[in-house]
């Protein structure tokens, strides 16, 4: 999916400097620039991962190609456009970018980055946290997850679920997947400790095996058609030379690795029991 960048609204935080930026469709988008802070490959990995976590129907945000004009990049240098690293200011350039889509109009609606533990048991998609500690053990998330909460129809946002269609609920939706593959360093490590939320309450509801289905047997039989898409439909823009070929053979790993899922969440699970008390309680 391509839209236009029409209007700057305000930068946010996080280490990539992404900016919030409302595109041709009407619809906001936190935007992730190729001269972002961190790496250019950052916007590799987040393309890669949100088509990967679509086919799981674990709840991400819509990944959209943003397209920012030369003229309308010149209008936004108003708007102070641009990622400062150090003393050095980087300007976007002209092209493609990463834009994820915000659920919700933030102007209108609310969104929030933290829920409190006594409210986690009300998110209609809790489970979604179990399937994102599959995912990330697959895919050698650095970093910690993170997620925003929302008020919204389930019916639009979870695959998995069949709804009234006038209901509201609390939702979770995944976001900021720059660093899985390591981040830049596009390495596939067994690191058990990374990659988990620091406290119990997204996990609460996992008490063995069981609660980690149909995520397990979804990444173990994760298909290569979905593989092949999401690395046709990135624009060359992104890469470097020789980084295409770098990519196929970690993706290549990445799908051998599926087969080890068990061990990886059995080792995550073994490094970090005070997150998983009913599991630990129960499995021994």
């Amino acid at each position: 999916m391509v839209v236009e960048a029409v209007e700057v609204m305000r930068k946010m935080r996080g280490g990539a400097q992404a900016w919030l930026i409302r595109a041709s469709d009407d619809r906001y988008y936190v935007v992730k620039f190729k001269e972002n802070a961190q790496h250019p490959r950052i916007l590799i990995n987040e393309w890669i991962t949100s088509h990967f976590l679509s086919h799981l129907q674990i709840c991400a945000g819509h990944a959209a190609l943003m397209r920012c004009s030369a003229d309308w990049l010149r209008k936004a240098e108003n708007q102070d456009l641009s990622i400062q690293i150090g003393k050095t200011v980087r300007r976007p350039s002209a092209g493609f970018h990463y834009g994820s889509r915000v659920p919700v109009n933030p102007m209108t609606s609310a969104l929030y980055d933290y829920l409190p533990d006594a409210l986690m048991e009300s998110l209609e998609n809790r489970s979604h946290f179990h399937g994102m500690l599959v995912f990330d053990q697959w895919v050698s998330n650095a970093d910690t997850p993170q997620a925003i909460y929302f008020r919204g129809k389930p019916n639009e946002f979870l695959q998995d679920r069949l709804s009234a269609p006038g209901k509201l609920g609390m939702l979770a939706m995944m976001i900021d997947h720059g660093y899985a593959f390591q981040g830049p360093e596009w390495e596939l490590r067994d690191s058990p400790r990374h990659g988990v939320y620091p406290r119990p309450a997204p996990y609460a509801g996992i008490t063995g095996w069981q609660s980690l289905d149909p995520w397990l047997t979804r990444v173990r039989c994760f298909p290569e058609t979905v593989v092949d898409e999401a690395c046709k439909s990135m624009p060359s823009s992104w890469f470097g030379e020789g980084e295409e070929a770098q990519l196929e053979r970690l993706l290549l790993r990445l799908l051998q690795r599926a087969k080890r899922i068990p061990d990886l969440v059995d080792a995550c699970r073994k490094a970090r029991p005070e997150l998983f008390p009913l599991w630990t309680s129960i499995q021994g």
